[in-house]
């Protein structure tokens, strides 16, 4: 047995988990983005996962400029400027949390439309959930910006805490009951926003969840086109989701 099974084998997952059969999946994709979503149905068909999955028209910050700027209102960030696609890309984020609530199921899947699954998904995800049950929000993807992020949990050592630093909102299990805090909390205008931290972006679903981060992702980031971020972060990100192929037994498609 390789060191990354016996990593992933575990006893049977904790009741408060659904099995992967039970989970409404929800994937952010742009109208106009028809290659992501066509990737995407393969993927999903691939891994048996296509029936349960929804994907969710995405807010475009090219298209939708109005609603954008409502949304931003007079918020400005000098120093770490948010871009109208963040502000779309976490819009976005909250109308899949939207349409999970509307299934009245307890967890739901987000993933982004550039979303690589691992090969046999649903087995691994199976053998990864973390012995620490009813979670807010367990991230099945990431992108560490520094040592500090990797903050092992004492209480399951496949999963790091997720700190300010955990970065990628890009694939996450959610409870019902968080999603719905979510929800209320930052579906409006921003400046109805009672939060210490005024930059917003989707990354604040994951970061102030008090959930866990599995270290060896079961999804990665094509990161081969972005709507956000120009070419000079999108070649970091390249890199980064390479070395973490490069270095795991997990095949990415």
């Amino acid at each position: 047995m390789s060191w990354l099974s016996r990593l992933f084998a575990s006893s049977s997952p904790p009741a408060s988990y659904p099995p992967l059969e039970e989970i409404p999946i929800f994937v952010v994709n742009l109208l106009r983005a028809r290659r992501r979503r066509l990737a995407m149905c393969l993927r999903l068909l691939r891994e048996g996962l296509y029936a349960q999955a929804t994907f969710v028209p995405a807010v475009d910050a090219r298209e939708e400029k109005a609603l954008v700027s409502q949304r931003r209102g007079a918020h400005s960030f000098p120093r770490h400027p948010v871009s109208d696609g963040e502000v779309a890309c976490f819009m976005s984020h909250l109308r899949a949390l939207r349409m999970f609530l509307a299934t009245g199921r307890p967890y739901g899947l987000i993933l982004e439309d550039d979303s690589k699954l691992c090969l046999d998904f649903a087995e691994h995800y199976q053998r990864s959930l973390p012995s620490v049950p009813g979670l807010n929000l367990l991230m099945l993807t990431h992108y560490l910006a520094s040592k500090e992020a990797w903050a092992e949990d004492g209480r399951d050592r496949r999963w790091l805490r997720i700190t300010g630093q955990t970065y990628n909102a890009g694939a996450y299990l959610i409870k019902r009951e968080y999603a719905q805090e979510c929800v209320q909390r930052y579906d409006r205008p921003w400046d109805q926003i009672d939060h210490p931290q005024q930059r917003f972006t989707s990354e604040h679903i994951t970061i102030y969840s008090g959930g866990l981060c599995l270290k060896q992702p079961l999804v990665v980031a094509e990161a081969e086109d972005s709507f956000l971020r120009g070419s000079g972060e999108l070649e970091w990100h390249k890199k980064y989701f390479h070395d973490v192929v490069s270095s795991s037994e997990l095949l990415y498609k």
